[in-house]
């Protein structure tokens, strides 16, 4: 494991550009998928706590340079680098990129954190600025669906 203030780097192509993106050092599109493919180098290469700190804080300053400051979302942010997390455990060291999401299709979709989160909590300025533990456990039915 690397130390917190190494940098975060990529062998991969498609990899190294989404985060020389990311990072400000050219411009580019960043899609889902970007912010996937740059969130897995970071929970790679960093511990956890690392990884969560420098992937938002980075987020953040790419947010802002975009002038979309906006758009960042903490609780969102944290809760796709904890379920990353948890689908790397397990995961062979040379897994590439596509193969992770060939494992793991239902993480290119915002829409999966519905499995912990109601639309409400998230839509909350709250949950936005800090992140807010799930209000849902996995498999919940959402109440407006019951009746």
């Amino acid at each position: 494991m690397r130390a917190a203030s190494a940098a975060v780097t990529a062998q991969d192509e498609e990899d190294a550009l989404a985060l020389r993106v990311f990072l400000l050092q050219e411009a580019g599109e960043f899609s889902h998928e970007s912010h996937l493919r740059v969130a897995r180098l970071y929970l790679t290469q960093l511990p956890l706590g690392a990884a969560i700190d420098r992937f938002t804080l980075d987020l953040q300053m790419f947010a802002e340079a975009q002038s979309a400051a906006q758009k960042f979302h903490a609780t969102m942010t944290v809760m796709f680098l904890l379920l990353l997390k948890a689908r790397l455990a397990g995961a062979q060291e040379d897994e590439t990129f596509d193969a992770f999401i060939a494992r793991n299709e239902d993480l290119t979709s915002k829409a999966v954190l519905s499995n912990w989160y109601s639309a409400d909590l998230l839509a909350q300025p709250r949950a936005r600025r800090e992140f807010v533990m799930p209000d849902r456990a996995p498999g919940q039915v959402a109440p407006s669906a019951v009746g």
